[in-house]
């Protein structure tokens, strides 16, 4: 899957700038993996699944951030067809960010599925 970002946004506690990104959820043996790549960046992040009260995965493809203020963009869960939704926990500055006077805002992004181009 693809995503067009059109922010600066963070991962963890690495920040990454706007752009084209690949997008996968990989299953390991005990956990989920998100993987990043794009713009050369990439980033593997260790995810768990939300609890079925706060989310249910209806087969939609996408990202949620959470945006604080007018220009911090923090990715906080993934969606992906026929896996359970999976959130990436707070990093420090993120955690600081709630425990301040920032409104929280959730901004969607959709994925799309990556073109494959076949020769004749």
């Amino acid at each position: 899957m693809v995503a067009d970002i059109p922010f600066d946004f963070v991962v963890r506690d690495a920040t990454f700038p706007s752009g084209e990104y690949d997008v996968h959820v990989r299953i390991l043996s005990s956990a989920h993996a998100l993987v990043l790549k794009g713009g050369g960046e990439s980033v593997l992040a260790l995810t768990r699944p939300a609890s079925s009260a706060e989310a249910e995965n209806t087969g939609e493809a996408k990202l949620i951030f959470n945006r604080y203020g007018p220009d911090r963009y923090f990715l906080a869960e993934v969606w992906m067809p026929g896996t359970a939704v999976q959130k990436i926990p707070k990093c420090d500055t993120e955690k600081h960010l709630v425990t301040t006077s920032w409104q929280l805002q959730k901004v969607t992004i959709n994925l799309r599925p990556r073109e494959i181009h076949r020769g004749k």
